[in-house]
């Protein structure tokens, strides 16, 4: 199944430099249309969290491939192919204040209450300085104040509190929008953006939102990802044209998306499997944003590869694009246009990985679909895939969700055993000065059976 579709030198480089856009933030400020039920209200940048001053039992748990160390549960390592983790483990470490989560094929990131940020897996994507592979959480530096985190394959993107944006990793397609040059091991501001809400990551080009309603992006641009009327790569953020009014952002490969206020979704880029959701497909970039068709009453997107996911007001989901078990119909059956989700209901989270999806209910309960070759639904098996949603056994109190190409991380709470002292929170390291970046590249990861990585620097 993996390599049943070819794209821009074939199957191999489609299957792991993929991005998983499950951003959830802000939105604009001073939108005179109706909200929508369920999506985020109106406000300006948001501000730094208050320090968590008590133990809320909320952590981090995740299953599938472990490849580099990426399920964060201290195994897993560059040189091989690892074992799969078929059941929920939890994240070294993680064990409460954790808010939000985001993950992609190769490294892992966490976001505790107070703003502190944790990352995992393949070295050189860490954000420590390093290029070393950590199996399990280690606490970033210099990231004190963050509000949102956003993982690519080969990069990842912190909101602070005061609206800035901060990058690392590879800047091959301007991913980090500090201009030319190399990638970088540490947090790197991006230039320009001030008065940020909310960040998507995506393949190779990256999205934000100002607190003043407008839609900024850089990276990569061949099939129109910007939506600023051209095919050019802007290693610097440009204006995305055409939006107003915009509530939640969310980039895929090579295919953006605009979850509007009213409810209504835009889509721009890529269109080759049919993920603009407009009915068709064809090759020809999409380089300003357009309307879905049908699509209303969405209070929350989430993309990856080539496909889409929107989750309604009424606690169903719909999702379309190509379908490597994705997309939850029954079938691997590619969609050009939104098509229900089987058996999904009472949904308050939807999130959307390369070869499977999640759908978290208002009972903490979590539904999962997809391929299981890595073990991602979670229920202890690996081998034939499930393509409608079934729960993952055992996984309650549910708060938040991610999904990677076949990892899944999602946020629990763990009631307190009577008579156990808590375990301790995570220690996020007090504000340091970020180190200047070093301008070498990390050797690449190998081994005979390693999958193939991402480059690091250009």
């Amino acid at each position: 199944m993996h390599g049943k579709r070819t794209r821009h030198g074939g199957a191999g480089r489609r299957r792991r430099l993929v991005a998983v856009g499950a951003a959830v933030g802000l939105a604009a400020a001073g939108l005179a249309v109706p909200l929508v039920a369920g999506l985020p209200s109106p406000a300006a940048a948001a501000t730094c969290p208050p320090p968590a001053t008590t133990l809320n039992g909320v952590g981090a748990v995740s299953w599938g491939d472990n490849d580099y160390g990426v399920v964060g549960n201290g195994t897993g390592m560059s040189t091989s192919r690892t074992q799969p983790v078929p059941s929920p483990v939890q994240v070294n470490g993680l064990t409460n204040n954790i808010s939000k989560v985001s993950i992609n094929s190769y490294h892992s990131l966490a976001l505790t209450r107070s703003g502190g940020v944790f990352s995992w897996g393949l070295g050189g994507l860490i954000g420590d300085g390093t290029s070393t592979d950590r199996p399990a959480p280690v606490a970033l530096a210099g990231l004190s104040c963050v509000v949102q985190i956003s993982v690519g394959p080969a990069h990842s993107l912190a909101l602070e509190g005061d609206g800035t944006v901060w990058a690392w990793g590879s800047n091959m397609y301007g991913d980090l929008g500090t201009g030319p040059g190399p990638g970088s091991l540490v947090p790197v501001q991006v230039p320009g953006l001030t008065g940020i809400s909310q960040i998507a990551a995506g393949g190779r080009h990256n999205l934000a939102l100002g607190a003043d309603g407008t839609v900024w992006a850089w990276g990569d641009n061949q099939a129109g990802d910007l939506g600023d009327g051209t095919v050019t790569e802007a290693d610097t953020p440009v204006r995305v044209q055409g939006l107003t009014n915009v509530a939640q952002l969310s980039a895929s490969e090579s295919t953006s998306y605009a979850l509007l206020a009213d409810g209504t979704v835009k889509s721009w880029g890529e269109n080759s499997f049919g993920q603009l959701g407009i009915g068709s497909t064809d090759r020809s970039p999409h380089t300003t944003p357009v309307v879905i068709p049908g699509l209303t009453g969405v209070t929350q997107i989430s993309t990856a590869l080539a496909a889409a996911i929107a989750l309604e007001s009424d606690g169903t989901a719909r999702a379309w694009g190509e379908n490597i078990g994705a997309l939850g119909d029954g079938t691997l059956t590619d969609r050009s246009a939104p098509a229900p989700v089987v058996g999904v209901s009472n949904a308050t989270q939807v999130a959307l990985g390369g070869l499977g999806g999640l759908a978290l209910r208002t009972d903490g309960s979590l539904l999962v679909w997809g391929e299981n070759l890595a073990g991602q639904l979670g229920d202890g098996t690996t081998g034939n895939g499930q393509h409608t949603p079934q729960v993952v056994p055992g996984l309650t109190n549910v708060r938040a969700i991610a999904a990677g190409y076949s990892t899944m991380l999602v946020t629990r709470l763990v009631p307190p055993v009577v008579g156990q002292p808590a375990p301790p929170p995570p220690t996020t390291p007090a504000p340091a000065p970020r180190p200047t970046p070093p301008h070498t590249c990390p050797p690449p990861p190998g081994g005979p059976d390693a999958r193939p990585a991402p480059q690091f620097c250009t």
